[in-house]
Formats: C-alpha cells, structure tokens, sequence
C-alpha cells in the first residue's frame, strides 16, 4: 500500500491578543495608534523598558503519522485537544506554522455545518457552487445531483434558499455533496453529531464503502461508538500534543483510562462464570419462569437474568452479565447462542455471539445453564432491550426479542450512538454448565 498522508512534526500557533490590542473598525485602529506615545511615557516612567510580550497558543504541536491508502483513522480527544485544526491543515484549509505534511490525491472534506453554502442561494445553487469549490467538474455534478438530492432527504427543500434550512438539513446537504465527490481522502469533523439515528447510519454505511473501495477517511468525533465501529487506527491528542497513535481499540482503552476514570491496565481478575449462575448469597432465589419464543420449537428458556458486572449500576463503558437455564428434546448442531442489547428506538447497539468453537463443545447438550459476562459495552443513555437467539445451523429454534430491559446510565465525559445488529460485536467470557 502506497502512502496517502505523511504529517512530520506539524504544529499550529496562535497569537492570543489582549483586550487593549483589539479593534473592530478603523476608529479602534486609530485611537490605538495615536496611544502610543502615551503608553512609550507610561512603561518608561513605570520601569519597562518594552512593550509587553506577545502571547502565543499552540492549538497543536510536534504531530507525526502514517496514513496508507484505505486507512480510516479516528481522531479523538476532548475538547480543545486540537482535533479541528489538524484537519483544517490536512484539508489546506489552514496553514501549518511548522512542520510539513505531504497529502496525495484529491480531498474532501466536511468541517463544518453548510461549509461553502451561501445563506441566500438555493438548495440546487448550493450543490452546484460546493461541487466545484470540491474540485468537481460541472458534467459531474450534473450526473450525480439526482444521487446527492436523494441522499441528502432534502428534494422537498431543494429550491429554497439554504439559510431557511434546518441545523440538520444543512448537514445533509453538506455531507451528501462532500461524499459524493468520491475523493482520494475523506475528511469529515464532528458534524455528523448534528443528524438524526437514521442519517448517521447512511453517512456511516457511505465511509464504509469508501473504505471498501480503497479510499482513505479520517473521522473526528466524540462518539467513542462510532470510532470504534468504523475505524481501524485512532490518534488521541491532548492538549494539542499527540498523546498515541495506534490501533482504536488501544487508543479507546487509553482514551477510557485517562478521561472516563477507568482503571489503567487490564480489569482486576474476573471470576469463573459459573458465578453468574448462582444467585447472590443474600438473595432469595427466584423461582423457574419460562420464557416465551417466537418459534415454538420446543427449546424452553427460564431463570433468565441480566445484570452490571462488578458494580451496582450500568453504565456506558461498564460491562453486563448474562445467564439462563434450559431444555431441549435433543442435542443441538452446528448452534449458536447470540446476545443483543438495543435502545428503544430500535437502533441495535451491541451483541455478543458464541458459537461450538469457542464454547468447546461439538453439541449443545439438551439441558444445562449458559453464562456470559461481556466487554464494555458502549451506547446511549436510556432503557435498553436485551435479546436473546439460539440457532441450529442459522435457523433460530429460540428468539426472544424482548427478554429483558435495563437502564444505561449515560457516563459524563463520553456519548455513544446506536448502530445496526451486531453492527458492533463485542467479546465476552462464555461456560455452558450441564
């Protein structure tokens, strides 16, 4: 794979001008010329032989990466690290102070909402003003404006002028025109928090695709979900420095540690998951219940139990056990056992899957308990539906799409959004008890 993006000690510095150096017109300008003199007398006669030091602010300093072609790289941090900069300056939009950085190809970028709209022109106007300032040829945007138009879910709109448009509308038209100029590098920022479940899954399916057509995609966003889900590699800056850059699930790790109050290192030892079987010492158990299938294939499903794992309440980033009895007439092949936990408005979130291989048997027995105790798991703040499959050869001879419900508790420093089944399959410790 050939380089795309080579960034070698690039840094950006600001001058931070106080308040008596600041003037909105030319008036503001001339009374700070003609003080001059007064302030020469005033440092002279206070001691100061010079006017004080300008002030500086380095938005980002000494970055250094990589970006082969088909990366996508997710850009993380708080805000303030220096996340939008760094694309300004890959997008040439802004000039480095120092340092180099070598992009090959064409880019596209979305920095911001209606970046290079024009408030008092029409939707259609816009599309064809943004596609050549994108660097699209007119015969271009002529084949593709039907493709961008429906895209975007503004045909109804597309002849008013944008500045009557929607936060979200803008967005769409935006990103629609941006994704459709079919770049070598795809550069989009934190605007994709603007639109709705729906939009952010179509402009997240459109990154994926150019992903699988060899292009290169560099993400910025808070949603430690979306990043995970999309991106291969990840750079975490912190207060404009590089803090790492390395694979998403090490930067996600760092990133948990170092802002959400996640222990360092890996968790403290977790016990066998036979304990998920066995109700608490203290507890009263709870008597069978079984729960109703969909399939009505015989296999029965009772004790069924969801629970946080080491803490008393769920939150975004903790993690969840599961467990449940059952019976069956006979053994199960080639089966699988499948956990998944959605939000309210149906957009699946995660799921956990195990199959004969990693449970270490060639059958399912006809009877026995199955216990899980998953990784963190990363979604919205709200009630949550647990579902739960078991399938022979795909075919589920159990499904229960509600079995459960719990409450995530949004964790303060991080947001997550949902995304498709299994979108997001996350790793768990599996024992089957017969």
């Amino acid at each position: 794979m050939s380089t795309v993006i080579k960034v070698r000690d690039l840094g950006k510095k600001y001058k931070i001008c106080d308040n008596h150096m600041q003037y909105k017109n030319f008036t503001d300008l001339a009374a700070q010329i003609a003080a001059m003199p007064y302030n020469y007398i005033r440092r002279m006669m206070n001691g100061e032989s010079a006017p004080p030091k300008e002030k500086t602010f380095w938005a980002i300093k000494d970055i250094n990466f990589d970006l082969e072609q088909g990366d996508i790289l997710g850009v993380v941090g708080r805000n303030g690290s220096g996340k939008s900069t760094l694309l300004k300056i890959i997008s040439r939009v802004a000039e480095p102070t120092c340092g180099r950085i070598e992009v090959v190809g064409r880019i596209g970028s979305l920095l911001g909402v209606g970046t290079g709209f024009h408030p008092e022109l029409t939707g259609r106007e816009n599309i064809i003003l943004n596609g050549i300032v994108l660097g699209m040829s007119r015969s271009e945007i002529r084949s593709k404006f039907d493709e961008i138009v429906d895209f975007s879910g503004v045909e109804e709109f597309i002849e008013m002028p944008v500045k009557n448009y929607s936060s979200g509308m803008f967005m769409r038209l935006a990103f629609s025109v941006a994704a459709h100029l079919e770049p070598e590098v795809l550069i989009v920022d934190e605007v994709l928090a603007v639109g709705d479940a729906n939009f952010q899954k179509k402009c997240l399916d459109k990154m994926r695709s150019y992903h699988e057509a060899g292009h290169t995609i560099l993400f910025v966003s808070h949603d430690l979900y979306s990043v995970r889900a999309l991106t291969e590699k990840a750079l975490l800056l912190n207060h404009g420095e590089q803090m790492a850059f390395s694979d998403t699930e090490s930067i996600a790790q760092l990133y948990m540690e170092k802002y959400a109050n996640i222990p360092p290192g890996a968790p403290a030892p977790e016990p066998e998951p036979e304990a998920a079987l066995e109700p608490e010492a203290n507890e009263e158990p709870e008597p069978p219940a079984e729960i109703p299938s969909e399939t009505n294939c015989g296999f029965k499903v009772k004790n069924f139990r969801v629970e946080p794992f080491e803490s008393k309440t769920f939150h975004a980033g903790g993690k969840l056990r599961f467990s449940f009895e059952y019976e069956f007439d006979r053994e199960i092949d080639n089966f699988k056992i499948a956990f998944a936990v959605n939000t309210t408005d149906q957009y699946n979130s995660c799921g956990l899957l195990a199959d004969s291989n990693e449970l270490g048997l060639a059958k399912l027995p006809p009877a026995g308990k199955v216990a899980c105790v998953s990784d963190n798991l990363y979604f919205t703040e709200g009630n949550c539906i647990v579902q739960l499959a078991v399938l022979e050869n795909d075919v589920p001879v159990f499904l229960n799409k509600e079995i459960a419900n719990i409450y995530n508790k949004r964790h303060p420093e991080l947001i997550f959004s949902p995304r498709d089944w299994f979108d997001y399959c996350v790793k768990g410790t599996w024992k089957v008890k017969h």
